[in-house]
This record gives C-alpha cells, structure tokens and sequence, in this order.
C-alpha cells in the first residue's frame, strides 16, 4: 500500500511538471516600457442605465445597462485605456500581428473593462456594445480582438461578427421629393465595400464620401447626411478592441543577429518598423537564440534593437530589405530614454 502511495504521488509530480514545463519563470522584460505611458480612465456609470462615455482621445462607448449580465443595483465602472500612437502600442507591446502572422496596420486600440467590485462583467449572448472611433476609416479595416500570451506577446485575431453604421441611399425618397435622403442601418463589416458600391451605382456612380466633398465645396445643405462615416462599430467581445486592415508583405525574410559589442548582454528586445506605418512586430531573445524566420517586409522596414546593462540602455537601427543577408552585425550604441523614444517615431 506504501509502495502505491509512493508510486502515486510521483505520477501527480511528474504530470504537474509536464503542466508547468511551457511556463516561463518569469516575463519577458520590456525595454520600452515607459517612452509612452497609456493612463487608465475610470468613469463611474452607477446605476445609470444608458450613457456615452468619450475618451480623452475620442473614442466613444455607447453604454446600455440592459446589454450586460447585472443586477438591478449593482454600480458599474468602466476602465478604458486609448492607444491611437505608434509609440503608445510599442511602450505596452501591442505588436500588430495576428494569430495567423499577418501583418496589420493599426487605426486604434482601445481595452475596456466593465466592472461590478472589481469583478468584470460581460456583455449578454448575443449583445453588441456600439463604439465610435475617430477615425477616417475606409472598406478595408476590420475589427480584431486581442489576447497576450504567456511570453507577454500580443496576438490579435478576426471578429468575423462585427458590425457597422452604413447610410444608404434612399432613391425612392431621392424621386419623390428631389431630396438625397440616407437610411442609417447596420450591416456586417465585411460588408461595407459591398454596399458603398451600390450606393455609387444608385446615384451616377457617386460615392457617398466623394459627395460629402462636393457638398463642402459648394457649401450646400444636403438632408440627413452624416458628418462622420464608417467610425462606429459593434462588438461582442469588450476586451482588447483593435481597427486594423491587412498588409500584404513585399517579402519575408530569415536571418541571425550577430551582436559585435565588447559589453556581455543576457537578452535583447527587438522590434521591426515599417515606416509611414502604424505597424511594428516585437520579439524578446537571449543572445544565445537570435535567429528570426520569416519576418514580413514592407516600405522601408527596419530591426531596432535594444539591450540593457547595469541600467543603461544600448540599442540600434538597422534597415532590412529582400536582400538582407542570413547573418547581421550589429553594434549597439548607448542611448537614453529620449533617443529610444526617437527611434520608435513613426516617419
């Protein structure tokens, strides 16, 4: 019976360790941390039962009580943090990949929490929370939901559910009445191209933008017509909220770091930029692993890569193309804070 016992427990470690093996002891440091700080904004919604709540940078939250599993009393905050910057996503590790590793390009990031003490809450089956982004979007961008995984990377994966505020033009009221009249209804994301070309072919293959720019310059008063088109959106999902379109790569590429410095470093962290883009990919490496397989190139892309010592920063910024050899060198130079920050601006 001892023996059994003994033989028991060791099956329970063993398998325990097994559990524990993908576990990192501890998460990647990330050298960028502070060079743009995202602040929590808490709004207390009470007991009220409908509300929009702005943003500091815009983004609109349509709140209604009645879409979220609550009791009738229980009081509701809503945490929101807004990432419309380049720098802002790269302070906290928001790479713009998917699941899938395609490359996105970011409009805007939000992470909403909707709390009862503490505890968060979700939206009912079926439910949508109406959110308004300020943006220009266009027929490509879709929404994308994100999760970071136990390296503290950030994936982000398709809402093939959301939705969007179109305005259809109405002929029939356009015959009657010789007034442009637009009908807002919502229509699935993926949808929109669809419907914005019907629109043209209503009206003399007009777009409903191109005559939102007629209409200003001819400083005509046009009925129901919106001042803001394709910035709403409707998801179930009230976590990590991302508006993005889909790159298409001019390549991708394989190669190994070689770092040529006199200094010893343990890890680096690494990100690829692209320029003129809301877009970067990160990645955390021990300087005994730098390889890097098929990473997506585009515009001028480049590898900044940062290291750290006995508190002070090292980094460089080297430009990668199609032909970029298998092995890079690299010197890393010290930097502060400030040029750290000047090498994640967006050109």
């Amino acid at each position: 019976m001892r023996n059994l016992l003994i033989y028991y427990v060791l099956i329970v470690l063993i398998m325990m360790s097994g559990c524990q093996k993908d576990q990192p002891e501890t998460l990647p440091e990330n050298l960028f941390e502070n060079i743009d700080t995202v602040n929590t904004q808490i709004f207390n919604l009470d007991t009220v039962r409908q509300k929009v709540i702005t943003g500091n940078k815009g983004t609109k939250i349509y709140f209604s009580r009645d879409d979220f599993e609550v009791n009738a009393t229980d009081n509701i905050t809503l945490e929101i943090r807004e990432y419309y910057k380049l720098s802002e996503l790269i302070s906290e590790n928001i790479q713009t990949l998917t699941n899938s590793n395609q490359l996105l390009e970011s409009s805007g990031v939000v992470h909403l929490d909707f709390k009862v003490d503490d505890k968060k809450i979700e939206l009912k089956k079926d439910k949508r929370l109406r959110l308004g982004f300020p943006i220009d979007s266009n027929v490509d961008n879709r929404v994308f939901n994100g999760e970071f995984n136990q390296n503290n990377e950030m994936f982000w994966r398709l809402d093939e559910e959301a939705m969007t505020t179109f305005y259809d033009l109405d002929t029939s009221y356009l015959k009657k009445y010789g007034v442009d009249k637009y009908v807002q209804k919502m229509i699935p994301l993926d949808s929109l191209e669809y419907y914005e070309n019907r629109n043209r072919s209503k009206k003399d293959n007009v777009s409903f933008r191109d005559e939102l720019q007629v209409q200003v310059d001819s400083t005509q008063v046009q009925l129901n017509s919106p001042q803001v088109i394709y910035t709403e959106f409707f998801v179930n999902d009230t976590q990590w909220i991302n508006i993005d379109r889909v790159l298409n790569p001019e390549a991708r590429i394989s190669f190994e770091l070689k770092l040529e410095n006199e200094e010893k470093f343990d890890f680096i962290n690494a990100i690829i930029l692209y320029e003129g883009l809301n877009s970067f990919t990160s990645f955390h490496r021990n300087v005994d692993d730098m390889s890097f397989q098929k990473i997506p190139i585009l515009n001028n892309s480049s590898i900044l890569i940062v290291s750290k010592k006995n508190n002070t920063f090292f980094a460089n910024k080297t430009l990668l193309s199609n032909g970029s050899g298998k092995m890079i060198g690299v010197n890393l130079q010290k930097v502060d804070s400030t040029e750290l920050k000047r090498f994640t601006q967006k050109k």
